[in-house]
């Protein structure tokens, strides 16, 4: 009779990489409620003590320097990559995975976005199509999550118009998008983590695909005043996206992405969030609300 052998427990850390941005914190935070030692890779580590104070290791992770990187991977025995919006997330990948493989990593998760494909014509997805085969030819156990746009966006991108302006300006035209709470991101990276799912790739959208008239109707009514939604031009939408400093390459890959919802190329809702999480992922109404100090 064999009996087969049980499988080796985890017992070092996972490595978030960048673990301050907008999907990073909230996954560390979601593990260390569930218990999971987190090594939070961070680029500036004077900026990261909410998650030191949260519990979590803060190791510094700059991309420009090797030794860093290894030196973030000691102990390390799973990874989840969340990499930049850069020219550069493809050669990060490769980075981390040479490290991953270099100690004996078992287990990545990967961030990526909806539509992701080495053959795909917007350059965001086409980046992270290309991430993806890396971290799948790893030779690695993997899981991956494609989202799409961020419901976090209508703070960090329109809340200084949404607070001053009672507007938002947008190149969306009448596209509609499935915007997804980046707190429901974090929860199922962290739920991957955890379950170890392997082989699988979710795409991670809203219950409903709506336009921006629809996300200003319902900020009106949580702000109690009229928010309007005034379409832009694609020049406009550079115009303001260059005066804000975007590098022009982050900029040119925002206006495909505008492009798209325009289209209706980004208006696909999936069910992979309750298939996975048994729950229904936050609505808008919900992010609203609980972020309406944002926009006072």
């Amino acid at each position: 009779m064999i009996i087969p052998a049980k499988p080796v427990p985890f017992d070092g850390s996972i490595l978030v990489t960048g673990a301050t941005g907008t999907v990073g914190r909230h996954v560390v935070a979601e593990l260390l409620k569930r218990g999971v030692r987190v090594r939070a890779g961070v680029r500036s580590v004077s900026k990261a003590a909410f998650l030191r104070n949260l519990g979590a290791e803060v190791v510094e992770l700059d991309y420009a320097r090797p030794t860093c990187v290894r030196s973030a991977f000691k102990g390390v025995d799973r990874l989840c990559i969340i990499t930049p919006v850069d020219s550069r997330m493809v050669q990060f990948t490769d980075q981390l995975i040479v490290e991953a493989q270099r100690v004996g990593v078992r287990h990545i998760v990967k961030l990526s976005s909806v539509g992701a494909s080495r053959n795909s014509l917007l350059t965001l997805a086409k980046l992270h199509g290309e991430a993806e085969e890396i971290v799948s030819n790893s030779g690695i156990p993997f899981a991956i999550v494609r989202p799409t746009m961020f419901m976090q966006n209508l703070v960090t991108m329109f809340g200084a118009s949404i607070k001053n302006d009672n507007a938002i300006h947008a190149p969306a035209g009448e596209g509609k998008i499935p915007w997804i709470d980046a707190r429901d991101v974090a929860r199922i990276l962290a739920e991957m983590i955890v379950k170890k799912h392997t082989d699988r790739i979710y795409t991670l959208t809203g219950s409903d695909a709506v336009s921006m008239n629809i996300v200003v109707s319902l900020l009106s009514k949580q702000l109690k005043r009229e928010i309007e939604y005034v379409p832009i031009s694609q020049e406009g939408a550079r115009s303001g996206m260059e005066g804000a400093g975007m590098s022009k390459w982050h900029v040119d890959a925002m206006l495909e992405l505008w492009s798209a919802v325009r289209a209706g190329n980004l208006s696909v809702v999936s069910r992979d969030y309750k298939t996975v999480m048994g729950v229904n992922s936050v609505s808008l109404v919900e992010f609203t609300r609980d972020h309406e100090s944002y926009w006072k």
